[in-house]
């Protein structure tokens, strides 16, 4: 009887259900075998009515098992579905992450500013103008002019607008007592040429810079380059022969 005990207590526990009568009815049989065997017809009798209370007991015990069991099956079966469903969601939202920040890149792309209709003219001593290509001597200063292309999405408002003009060995022209100056780009410095504020209205507004050389440009084919909100947003070339 006490082995049966035992074994019905462990599985009981392993399922987590109330051992507390199994264990109180175990001691009880130990004392039981410890007290002296000889025993009178009545305590034999009061004895098997005992064990067939214990016996009743275990039947009990045993429904409790299959119950237990049922039990952490069904616990199994719902801790598993919100396991998936917590992967489920987990998911979703880093699917929702993905999804926001390539927005936010498609809005901050399609926010930036456009250079177009972008001339670079040499003007001369007076005052005329000639574009595209020409020599030293028609140009006594540099002009670069373009409009801001119409854009929707971009927020009104102050921009800064800068101008690099490239040489052919892709040095930046530039002097610092000429208004020239520094800029970041992608969290590094470059020199620009010239440089405007201006406020962003969404109106195609034409901005136009003047730089005066200081000395005759070398031969060969320039850059000219416009940046703007941390971006290129515009460039060509011109020729001095």
């Amino acid at each position: 009887m006490t082995v049966e005990l035992e074994v019905r207590i462990k599985e009981i526990e392993s399922l987590g259900g109330d051992i507390e009568a199994l264990v109180k009815v175990k001691d009880q049989l130990i004392r039981e075998r410890k007290l002296d065997k000889n025993r009178s017809a009545k305590d034999i009798v009061k004895l098997n009515a005992q064990i067939d209370s214990y016996l009743s007991l275990l039947e009990e015990k045993d429904a409790d098992i299959v119950r237990l069991k049922a039990q952490n099956v069904q616990l199994f079966s719902e801790n598993k579905e919100l396991k998936t469903t917590k992967s489920e969601i987990e998911e979703e939202v880093v699917k929702l992450n993905i999804k926001t920040g390539d927005l936010e890149k498609k809005v901050n792309l399609a926010s930036r500013l456009k250079a177009e209709n972008i001339i670079v003219a040499a003007v001369n001593s007076r005052g005329r103008e000639r574009e595209a290509e020409f020599r030293n001597r028609q140009l006594s200063r540099l002009k670069v002019s373009f409009n801001i292309a119409d854009n929707k999405v971009a927020e009104a408002g102050m921009r800064d607008v800068f101008v690099q003009v490239l040489s052919p060995n892709e040095q930046v022209i530039f002097d610092i007592a000429k208004g020239s100056g520094t800029f970041e780009l992608k969290g590094k410095e470059y020199f620009y040429t010239s440089k405007q504020d201006f406020v962003f209205n969404n109106t195609q507004q034409q901005l136009t810079y003047f730089y005066e050389k200081g000395s005759d440009y070398e031969k060969g084919i320039y850059s000219v380059k416009i940046f703007s909100d941390g971006a290129e947003i515009g460039r060509s070339t011109f020729e001095i022969k």
